[in-house]
């Protein structure tokens, strides 16, 4: 089964992408705020997307390992993983969700 996570900031920012694209996790340095990183979607743009998610001091390893192992176990294909207009994150400590950004 394909999976894909979903992310929303916004009616005009939201989108999924395949869970199959995510490449690293990476943590700012004092722990509030998760970058993750996917391979190009294959959209023609050549650019790898970022998405940052912003969390609860020093939740960081909690948040990673929900969504590993949301991805590795879970039984949805959609996984909604932050989503700020209906107020639902795949953990308790997500606080906030930035725009999807090409890099």
């Amino acid at each position: 089964m394909h999976k894909f996570l979903y992310f929303a900031n916004s009616a005009t920012d939201a989108g999924a992408i395949p869970a199959n694209l995510l490449r690293k996790m990476d943590v700012n340095s004092n722990s509030t705020q998760i970058d993750l990183r996917f391979q190009d979607i294959g959209d023609g743009l050549g650019a790898e997307v970022t998405i940052a998610l912003t969390v609860n001091e020093d939740k960081t390893h909690e948040v990673i390992q929900a969504i590993s192992g949301e991805i590795r176990y879970g039984k949805k294909a959609m996984i909604v993983i932050a989503d700020e207009i209906n107020n639902q994150y795949i953990h308790p400590d997500i606080t906030g969700v930035g725009n999807i950004s090409l890099t």
